[in-house]
This record gives structure tokens, sequence and C-alpha cells, in this order.
């Protein structure tokens, strides 16, 4: 089980306040309708995505073509998906 941090905590409190504005602008030309299908959209979304989720770590076979499962060569990334340091 992963588990936030008291300072992570602390960081996700802090922020909330700043990104209210921004997604009110952004959200601002829905009407009702639109935010209600939205929010049922996104619902079912994080429904689907915790529903699938695999434990920590691991990468579903279709994507070991392109990935490293962990614990099996460390968190090494293909050349191609490495990012530049």
């Amino acid at each position: 089980m992963i588990q936030i941090t008291h300072a992570g905590r602390r960081a996700a409190v802090d922020v909330v306040p700043r990104l209210i504005g921004p997604l009110q602008r952004a959200f601002a030309g829905l009407d009702a309708g639109e935010h209600s299908q939205l929010d049922a959209l996104l619902r079912k979304c994080i429904k689907s995505f915790d529903d699938n989720a695999l434990p920590f770590g691991l990468v579903p076979r279709r994507e070991l073509s392109n990935s490293i499962v962990a614990g099996e060569g460390g968190n090494r990334l293909p050349k191609a998906k490495r990012k530049a340091r």
C-alpha cells in the first residue's frame, strides 16, 4: 500500500487553494448538464483505473516489450524513454 507522508499531505493542502481559480476558469464554459456529465465520466474513469490497477511496480504483459518489469533490471527505462538529466 502507498501512503502519503505528512509533508506530502501538507503540500497537497497548501496547493488546493491555488488550483481552485484556474480549475473554475478551465471549466467555466460548461453548463450544469455538462458538469454533471464530466463528473460522471471522471468517476467512471477513476473506478475503471482502480478496478484494473496492478500492484505497484508491475507492468502489464502487453507492455513488456517496451518496458522493464520492476525487480528485473531495476528501474531502468528503454533508451527512448529516458529523460535527459
